[in-house]
């Protein structure tokens, strides 16, 4: 089983582009570096991992041998396995028919934004739907770049905007944004227009004026402070668990599943409920 790694916000006393980590925690890993124009300011700057998902692994096991299977690259038209390094890309024009492409060539077709940050727009945060959001990232400074970093972070904190620039990560450009966040910037690459799915959204009944008063009541009773360290991954606690007992040579007990819970049919007497327990937990009369 493999372990998946999370990211950690580089600390404040940290030189530029030197990763950290503290005792139980995983550091943030660098991922990119070229030079945020702003203007004709600019500066050295690099991209940490700002968060990454994290999930249990398993590999693929025979149980027979309880030996692990390996995946291998074969190629059917000369009947034999390939090893990795003698591959190359290639783009499927026509029906069985490719263009190789190199790696040089795709180094070579790079734009400007493969190594540079250009801020060539502010805007409202709110204005960016939170749907084109792809991936966030630690933007930091390098040696040389703190003054003006330090100067367009501050400019961008008082101006309430966001900028915008382009990036190329992983083969592939993005638009991103840049905003303050903590002590230094956080970048977010953002879907394209035509990545973001259309949705079409079945009719709706019009909405009772009763029930909804006790629905924005239900609401105003369950709304909080966002603390995101009271939410844990219940499920991958409880598979880690399965596999520590299982290596322990413990079986856990199988719990029954879950039953489903019945078909609200009247709203407004399951609202009355839900307001009630609210209440009760809240110590409300």
């Amino acid at each position: 089983m493999k372990k998946q790694k999370t990211a950690q916000a580089p600390s404040a006393e940290a030189k530029p582009g030197q990763e950290t980590s503290t005792a139980g925690e995983r550091s943030a890993s660098k991922v990119w570096s070229g030079t945020l124009n702003f203007g004709l300011i600019s500066m050295p700057v690099c991209l940490f991992t700002a968060a990454t998902e994290e999930k249990i692994s398993f590999n693929q096991i025979h149980p027979p041998c309880q030996g692990r299977i390996k995946q291998q690259v074969f190629c059917p038209q000369c009947n034999e396995v390939v090893v990795k390094t003698d591959l190359q890309k290639g783009f499927e024009y026509e029906k069985g028919r490719y263009v190789i492409v190199t790696e040089a060539e795709l180094t070579a077709a790079e734009p400007k934004s493969a190594k540079t940050l250009e801020l060539s727009a502010f805007v409202p945060a709110a204005q960016v739907d939170p749907i084109f959001f792809e991936s966030s990232y630690y933007l930091a400074p390098l040696d040389g770049g703190q003054k003006p970093y330090g100067l367009i972070l501050e400019a961008m904190r008082e101006s309430n905007l966001v900028g915008v620039a382009r990036i190329v990560r992983n083969g592939k450009e993005h638009v991103c944004v840049i905003r303050p966040y903590a002590q230094g910037m956080i970048l977010h690459t953002l879907y394209w227009i035509d990545e973001v799915r259309a949705m079409s959204f079945p009719e709706l009944p019009v909405t009772n004026p009763a029930e909804l008063e006790m629905a924005k009541q239900l609401i105003q009773m369950l709304t909080a402070e966002w603390n995101p360290t009271e939410y844990k991954d219940s499920y991958r606690e409880a598979v880690m668990q399965l596999i520590a007992s299982k290596s322990d040579g413990k079986e856990l007990p199988t719990s029954a599943a879950p039953t489903q819970k019945a078909e609200v049919i009247d709203i407004a007497s399951a609202l009355e409920r839900s307001l009630a327990a609210a209440k009760t937990r809240k110590g409300i009369a």
